[in-house]
C-alpha cells in the first residue's frame, strides 16, 4: 500500500505515492486531483545522509 504523506498549505494539498499502486492512483484520481509531471521525488537514506551532515 502507497504511503499518504500530505502537505497542506492555505489552498493545496499535496501527496505522494508509490507510482505502480493502482489502487491508489485510481483513488487519487477520482478527487479529481492531477499529477504534477515537473515535481520529481528524492530520498535519502543511511550512508547518503553523511555528506548532507558534514
Amino acid at each position: 500500500m502507497g504511503q499518504f504523506d500530505p502537505f497542506i498549505c492555505r489552498e493545496t494539498a499535496r501527496w505522494t505515492t508509490d507510482a505502480n499502486d493502482e489502487r491508489l492512483l485510481r483513488f487519487y484520481d477520482s478527487t479529481s486531483g492531477q499529477q504534477n509531471p515537473g515535481k520529481l521525488f528524492y530520498r535519502l537514506d543511511g550512508d547518503a545522509l553523511k555528506p548532507l551532515a558534514s
